[in-house]
């Protein structure tokens, strides 16, 4: 779904159309287009938040010496928050790490590591052009002109608002959303048995 297409879509929901066609430059259409962005920006977030389906990505890190720090926030300027995956070489999974909780790693030993991470979908801005592709997948992508219709007519129709959201929110749930957590657990034998 293009910029424009999300454009659109909203406008109908809007009752901003008596033919079916949105002209975009429409007197009545331009507030709403104003305020379009914001909402837009705050339904990609809630449709990739955990209870939708969060964007993962990951980063190559290079650790030259035990203890070396990243910040991730200058590894990807789209990180949000860690995933709590971490692979070393072969692919394999590395637990001798640790993270500050918001944006600092750091690890055990030298090695070249993939962290995964949430990230944040680009934000939509006053200049996106129309012909911008949402980073959203389709199934995901068809919910938005719920959410951001839903907040833009609030003040007008608080009731066909309240639907629009009810609609969004259920099928967020349905989305399934990945639940899942990844860490791990250690022990240790202070017997000596192990």
């Amino acid at each position: 779904m293009t910029y424009k297409e999300l454009k659109q879509i909203v406008l109908q929901k809007l009752f901003l159309t008596e033919d079916g066609t949105v002209d975009l430059t429409d007197d009545d259409a331009r507030d709403y287009l104003y305020a379009l962005p914001a909402a837009a920006n705050e339904g990609m977030q809630r449709l990739y938040s955990t209870d939708g389906r969060p964007l993962i990505k990951s980063v190559q890190l290079l650790a030259r010496q035990s203890g070396q720090v990243f910040d991730m926030a200058q590894q990807a300027e789209d990180f949000a928050r860690f995933d709590g995956r971490v692979f070393g070489s072969e692919n394999c999974p590395f637990w001798q790490y640790a993270t500050d909780g918001v944006q600092k790693i750091w690890f055990a030993s030298p090695g070249e590591y993939q962290v995964y991470y949430f990230a944040r979908p680009k934000p939509l801005l006053e200049d996106t052009p129309d012909d911008f592709v949402l980073p959203l997948e389709e199934d995901m992508a068809v919910l938005l002109p719920l959410y951001v219709a839903s907040q833009l007519y609030k003040d007008d129709d608080g009731q066909i608002s309240t639907s629009y959201r009810n609609e969004f929110e259920a099928a967020l749930a349905a989305l399934g959303g990945a639940k899942r957590q990844y860490g791990h657990e250690q022990f240790y034998d202070k017997a000596g048995w192990l």
